[in-house]
């Protein structure tokens, strides 16, 4: 559940944690980012994520382990996007400011990743290699 709500004081923006479908360990907070900066492009074998624009937008580009992809445009006004295991994750930063959070289900641990897209899909079309 998210409320918002704007005074004369500046923006509220509440996100109650109960909602998402795993505990999150660890919140990154990614800002500074240039217009039209690509972030992301890998995917987790353990850590699920979710991805919560605090201010600005980006377009997100979600393709999941079922072959399904998604392009989104996601801004401050939007839920947190959840991005399950084995989800390839890109983002887009559309504005200058835009303030990005990620709740995360694990610690970072870089074995965790997949970075390479060629070797994501080889992963997902021999399944036997996942662990």
């Amino acid at each position: 559940m998210k409320e918002e709500s704007k005074t004369y004081r500046g923006k509220l923006k509440k996100i109650a944690l109960t909602t998402l479908n795993f505990e999150p360990i660890e919140i990154l907070t990614i800002f500074d980012v240039p217009i039209n900066t690509k972030r992301g492009g890998h995917a987790h074998f353990n850590c699920v994520q979710a991805i919560n624009v605090v201010q600005g937008s980006i377009n997100l580009y979600l393709e999941y382990a079922t072959g399904e992809k998604v392009k989104r445009k996601v801004t401050e006004d939007d839920l947190p996007v959840e991005i399950p295991l084995l989800c390839w994750a890109e983002q887009t930063y559309l504005e200058v400011d835009t303030i990005v959070q990620v709740f995360c289900s694990k610690a970072y641990d870089e074995l965790d990743y997949i970075r390479s897209k060629k070797l994501y899909h080889q992963l997902l079309n021999n399944n036997n290699n996942l662990p």
